[in-house]
């Protein structure tokens, strides 16, 4: 009789024993591929094992980094915008005559002293609303335009 309970025990403890290596084999395996960053392979095991928590979380990841490109799309898109309106200004030759709305009006503008070709660069550089007042009182100075869409590189003006 001993020894028919013990089959039944066997019988019932095997299919937990197997439950656990698999799961923990599926735990390795999913670790497997988070680690090696294969982002399809792990998103079709995390649909095959049904795991809707992760899902979620990988699907609010994904939505929250488009956002964030997008809008780091959109800011250099305006920084672009902003170095275009200054390129535009300083090439008229119409410094005397910014505006407050415009969007050069609070740019900086590299200035060089063409005696001695010294050339003010970081903090120290004016902004171009101060750019005309700048040169009248500082007859040798001269601005910079730095245009990388110009093939002949800087000009002075």
């Amino acid at each position: 009789m001993g020894w028919f309970n013990k089959a039944i025990m066997n019988y019932h403890v095997n299919p937990k024993r197997e439950r656990k290596i698999e799961q923990e084999r599926i735990e390795k395996e999913r670790m497997r591929r988070l680690m090696a960053e294969d982002e399809e392979g792990y998103r079709k095991f995390i649909d095959q094992k049904k795991d809707k928590r992760l899902a979620f979380l990988l699907l609010q990841t994904d939505k929250c980094i488009d956002n964030l490109t997008e809008m780091v799309q959109q800011q250099k898109n305006r920084k672009n915008d902003e170095e275009q309106g200054k390129r535009m200004v300083l090439k008229s030759g119409d410094i005397h005559h910014l505006d407050i709305d415009c969007e050069a009006y609070d740019c900086r503008v590299t200035v060089v002293e063409m005696a001695f070709d010294k050339t003010i660069a970081g903090d120290d550089v004016p902004f171009s609303r101060d750019l005309y007042n700048l040169l009248q009182n500082h007859s040798g100075w001269k601005y910079v335009i730095s245009d990388n869409d110009d093939d002949d590189g800087d000009s002075v003006r």
